[in-house]
C-alpha cells in the first residue's frame, strides 16, 4: 500500500456468526503454531524486503471453552519479493488441558515460484501462574525448492517467560 512509504501491517474484517463461530478476511497473523518467530518465518523472510510479515487471508474459527479451531487459506500480502510471494492453507487447533495448561496441532501447505513446503507442529503452553510459564514446540516440514531438490527440516525450542507487567514479557528461547 503506498509503496515503501506506508506498509499496511495488519488489517481485517471479521463477522461473527455465533458465541462459537466466526470468520475473519484481510492481514493478520499466520495461525502457525505458538504464532511465534520461528525458524519457518526466518527461512522465508530472507526473500523478502526487509520486513517481517502478515499474509493476506480468509480464516474461519470455532471457539469453544476448552478448544480453538482455526482453518483457512493464505496468500501474498504484497511486500514479498515475487519469488516469494506465497499461496496455501492451514489448520490449526489447541486444546485447554487444564486451566494454564494447553497442547495443540497445527498443520500448513505453501506454494511459490521457487518454494512449496508442508509443515506440522506439535506445541504445548503451561504456567505456574499468569505471569510465569514455558512455551515448547516441535515442527517438522518438507521443503521442496524449484531446482527440484527437496530436504525435510525439524525445529524444537522451549521458551520460558516471565511477565511483570501486562505490556511486558520476559523470554529466552533454546532452539534447536
Amino acid at each position: 500500500v503506498l509503496g515503501r512509504s506506508f506498509l499496511l501491517r495488519q488489517f481485517y474484517v471479521e463477522r461473527t456468526f455465533s458465541e462459537r463461530v466466526r470468520l475473519v478476511v484481510g492481514r493478520d497473523f499466520f495461525p502457525r503454531g505458538l504464532n511465534s518467530d520461528d525458524h519457518t518465518g526466518f527461512l522465508r523472510s530472507l526473500s523478502r524486503q526487509g520486513v517481517t510479515d502478515y499474509p493476506s487471508q480468509i480464516r474461519g474459527e470455532y471457539t469453544t471453552d476448552s478448544l480453538e479451531v482455526l482453518s483457512g487459506f493464505f496468500g501474498p500480502s504484497g511486500e514479498e519479493n515475487a519469488a516469494a510471494r506465497e499461496w496455501g492453507g492451514f489448520v490449526r487447533s489447541e486444546w485447554k488441558l487444564l486451566d494454564l495448561v494447553s497442547a495443540g496441532v497445527n498443520s500448513s501447505y505453501g506454494k511459490s515460484k521457487t518454494i512449496g513446503r508442508f509443515s506440522t507442529d506439535l506445541f504445548a503452553r503451561g504456567a505456574l501462574n499468569e505471569n510465569v510459564g514455558l512455551l515448547a514446540a516441535l515442527q517438522w516440514t518438507h521443503r521442496s525448492v524449484s531446482s527440484g531438490s527437496s530436504f525435510p527440516q525439524t525445529v524444537t525450542f522451549l521458551e520460558p517467560f516471565y511477565q511483570p507487567l501486562e505490556s511486558l514479557t520476559l523470554r529466552y528461547r533454546f532452539e534447536t
